[in-house]
């Protein structure tokens, strides 16, 4: 990378182009770069800022200047990693190492951020009491280390202050809910293998660590904790916000629409709880702009008042409403056997489908079209919970029975039916398609249990009565898949019954 790539990687943190001097190196510019990205854009006001994080031969210090966040010298050196910085410091000024800015950051939170364990050791030994010392809103070394993703400096922390591993900020955040705004996996990682319990834990808002996850700007700490905390995906703070509302504030389309996939595309979207102020600092436009020229789920946004989408936007959210209807069209269509296009071959269906989207938008890619039909025709998921719900709900008439002392007498029976009803859920979620062979395997299999005599109108009906339910939902021939077990369980003649007592 050049070095006038650098110079305007430092405009772009919006740093003035006149307060960067033109004798700076390449190295310098990247070393300065690297300080500064981690702060809001507009950090840098005067030159002496940049003096202060190089303290080269051309800078020379007043110890009593501060930024417009009150931070000082000692901020600056910490942030640079210049323990010879602050040894002048400490000799010209030493109580000014103890003094916090503004948030109440000491210069040992900045050699935390990072990363400069040399610094911290220097602290431990010069100013000891920085190293414990809060944040006023409650930050410890480990929060700030975290945000920052710096492995080494946890390592440090645990091996010399464990007990920081455990403190919360004021708003009850752990240091692994900064890890997951960082959006840094490694870190994440490193938690789970030192400070797992940290993981699960809410703050007072109920923001799970997904929440923090999706207003990071990295897809992959989502998808991270959905791979190792997959219960906090769906989870709701006290607000009700999921990490799609979270993932709004990212300000990247790509998590934004991951984070709607994950929580199973629900529309309409409620954002009015956000200010205008707060989208718009976080570059909502461009996100949903670059966001709804892939997605194809969401079909309302509700927004405060102050953000107008362009007439672009909303069309596009127009046109998605126009595709979930073509979608629920043609899952009747493939679902519903007793309708006449769903006799058509599967390649005349696909033109259908096909044709119908295209001439509803030019925004999904025939791959995805293909994906799409494909999903459609060979049952998907939403059929598969439905069924999955509609046993469950069999099973749970059938604990409570197996709890009743009137049914104790038929506790073998019903047990035996339990565990066939729980085979046909296992069979119906861990299959990709369930066929109309595999049902009639499972049924065959424990059409005893399930046909055994029974007390009770429920008991007695209600297996067939789900049986029914569940032959409409996946569009299978009940007939078929029972036939041969009712010829197996018809009545014996009396000719031919076992006479009581006989071997």
């Amino acid at each position: 990378m050049t070095e006038a790539r650098y110079r305007q990687l430092l405009v772009s943190l919006e740093i003035d182009e006149y307060l960067i001097p033109k004798y700076l190196s390449e190295g310098q510019c990247q070393s300065l770069y690297r300080i500064l990205k981690r702060f809001n854009p507009g950090f840098i006001k005067e030159r002496w800022q940049l003096g202060a994080l190089l303290w080269d031969r051309f800078f020379h210090p007043r110890f009593d200047r501060l930024d417009q966040f009150g931070n000082h010298l000692g901020h600056y050196a910490a942030l640079a990693g210049n323990k010879g910085a602050l040894e002048l410091i400490k000799a010209a000024s030493p109580m000014m190492l103890r003094q916090t800015n503004q948030a109440g950051n000491t210069l040992a939170h900045y050699a935390a951020m990072a990363g400069h364990i040399e610094v911290l050791e220097w602290v431990k030994n010069q100013c000891p009491s920085l190293l414990t010392q809060l944040s006023h809103e409650g930050f410890t070394l480990a929060h700030f280390a975290a945000k920052a993703g710096q492995i080494p400096v946890l390592q440090w922390i645990k091996t010399h202050y464990p007990g920081l591993l455990t403190l919360k900020s004021n708003t009850g955040s752990t240091f692994a809910h900064c890890a997951a705004l960082s959006g840094d996996v490694p870190t994440l990682e490193w938690i789970k293998r030192n400070a797992p319990q940290r993981l699960k834990e809410r703050n007072h808002q109920g923001d799970t660590l997904a929440h923090w996850a999706a207003a990071s700007a990295n897809p992959a700490a989502l998808v991270w904790v959905k791979q190792n905390c997959p219960e906090l995906i769906r989870a709701l703070n006290h607000k009700g916000q999921s990490i799609v509302h979270f993932a709004a504030l990212s300000g990247e389309a790509q998590q934004f629409n991951l984070a709607l996939s994950l929580m199973g595309n629900a529309s309409p979207l409620n954002l009015t709880a956000f200010s205008a102020t707060q989208l718009k600092s976080h570059r909502f436009y461009a996100m949903i702009d670059a966001a709804l020229q892939t997605n194809h789920t969401l079909t309302e946004l509700r927004l405060p008042p102050g953000i107008t989408l362009t007439q672009t936007l909303q069309n596009r959210l127009a046109e998605n409403k126009q595709i979930k209807n073509v979608l629920k069209t043609y899952t009747l269509f493939c679902h519903a056997k007793d309708h006449a296009i769903s006799r058509l071959p599967k390649d005349i269906l696909f033109r259908l489908f096909s044709g119908s989207i295209t001439g509803v938008t030019q925004r999904i890619s025939p791959r995805l079209t293909a994906r799409l039909f494909d999903k459609i025709h060979n049952g998907s998921k939403p059929h598969r919970l439905t069924a999955a719900w509609m046993i469950e709900k069999q099973l749970i008439t059938l604990r409570h029975q197996l709890q009743q002392p009137s049914h104790q007498n038929r506790a073998l029976a019903i047990a035996a039916e339990i565990d066939a009803l729980v085979a046909l859920k296992q069979l119906v979620l861990c299959t990709n398609q369930l066929t109309e062979v595999q049902f009639k395997d499972w049924y065959q299999a424990h059409a005893g249990s399930l046909r055994s005599p029974q007390q009770g109108f429920f008991s007695f009906f209600a297996p067939k009565t789900l049986m029914q339910s569940l032959c409409a939902l996946f569009g299978f021939n009940e007939a078929t898949i029972t036939a041969l077990a009712d010829r197996e369980n018809e009545t014996i003649p009396d000719s031919e019954e076992t006479v009581p007592g006989r071997v």
